[in-house]
């Protein structure tokens, strides 16, 4: 009984996770924290306040989402390992890209502008010389 309530705790937990402003996502029991989530977790933890104490202050239940999940979050945020972004090429239109954090977004758009200038380059290229094939083939006629 008391394994079951330890359950729905955890679950209750995870949905208040999920919900917070620097969880990305809650996927089986895992939770995804956001760049900007560890980027404050170091400040609070450079600032003298302890793993624990920062995790709370960002709005996770320590209680019920345990300690080791705030040491683990505090250990990648210290050591900078936290998850890397995504690299989306810039030829990926954006409706096949789905969810980006905003640097992510930012360096998706860098790569899609330079991208569609490097498209428009071709066309210009190819579409002038397109454009004397079919002005020659018709002064043939």
């Amino acid at each position: 009984m008391a394994k079951r309530n330890k359950q729905i705790n955890l679950e209750k937990a995870l949905e208040e996770a999920s919900k917070n402003q620097y969880t990305e996502k809650v996927t089986d029991g895992r939770i995804y924290y956001t760049r900007e989530f560890y980027a404050r977790m170091k400040q609070l933890m450079d600032g003298g306040m302890s793993p624990i104490k920062a995790y709370k202050t960002l709005g996770y239940d320590v209680n019920t989402l345990g300690e080791d999940r705030a040491y683990a979050a505090a250990g990648r945020a210290a050591s900078g390992q936290a998850r890397k972004p995504k690299k989306v090429s810039g030829m990926v239109p954006r409706d096949q890209v789905g969810n980006l954090s905003d640097q992510e977004m930012v360096d998706y758009l860098n790569s899609r502008i330079d991208y569609l200038e490097t498209v428009v380059g071709v066309v210009k290229k190819k579409g002038s010389k397109l454009l004397v094939k079919v002005s020659s083939s018709k002064n043939e006629k």
